[in-house]
C-alpha cells in the first residue's frame, strides 16, 4: 500500500444498493479537502471506489462494483499488464483491454496502474479468479475476487490527491 499522508478517514453513513447503483454516503466533504475522482480506501489500504460527488459536508463514494465505475488497473506479472477495471451490477469486478499476448495468470494480484489523475500507483483492487482469453477477440479480460468486502466497510478513508 502506498505511503500516503493526506487522508480523512470516516465513517460510513449510508449506503444505496439498489442494483444499479452501489455507493456509499460519507460525512466529510469539501470543508475536508474532499475533491472528486479521489480514491477511497479501507484501513489496509485496499481500493473500494472513488470520490463522484461532493458537497461542503457529504461526499458520494461510488463503489468499484457499481456498473459506472472505471479503473485504470495492472497486474502484478512479468508483464505489469494493464487493463481498466468495470464493475458489473454489484457483484462483479471485471478488468478489460487486457493485452492478448501477455499472460495473466489465476490468484495474480492486480493494483491501480496510476494511469489515472488522482489515483496513485499500487494500491491494492484484488486477484484474478477468471481470465477470458478468446482467439477471436483483440484483447482478454479478467474477472477479479475483490481484495475488500465494501459492503462490510463501515469506515474508510479518502486519499487527499490532487
Amino acid at each position: 500500500f502506498p505511503s500516503h499522508d493526506r487522508m480523512v478517514t470516516t465513517a460510513v453513513v449510508g449506503r444505496s444498493v439498489d442494483g444499479s447503483e452501489q455507493t456509499i454516503l460519507l460525512n466529510v466533504g469539501e470543508k475536508d479537502g474532499i475533491k472528486i475522482g479521489q480514491p477511497v480506501v479501507t484501513g489496509q489500504g485496499v481500493l473500494i471506489g472513488k470520490v463522484v460527488k461532493v458537497e461542503n459536508n457529504l461526499t458520494i463514494v461510488r463503489l468499484l462494483n457499481d456498473s459506472r465505475s472505471k479503473v485504470a488497473v495492472m497486474a502484478l506479472n512479468r508483464e505489469r499488464s494493464l487493463g481498466v477495471l468495470e464493475g458489473g451490477y454489484g457483484i462483479s469486478l471485471r478488468v478489460k483491454l487486457i493485452p492478448r499476448n501477455e499472460t495473466v495468470l489465476v490468484g495474480e494480484t492486480m493494483v491501480t496502474s496510476g494511469l489515472e489523475e488522482k489515483m496513485p500507483r499500487g494500491l491494492l483492487v484484488g486477484t484474478v479468479a477468471v481470465v477470458e482469453n478468446e482467439a477471436f477477440k483483440p484483447f482478454q479480460q479478467a474477472v477479479l475476487t475483490p481484495a475488500a468486502d465494501s459492503a462490510k466497510s463501515f469506515s474508510v478513508s479518502v486519499l487527499l490527491t490532487d
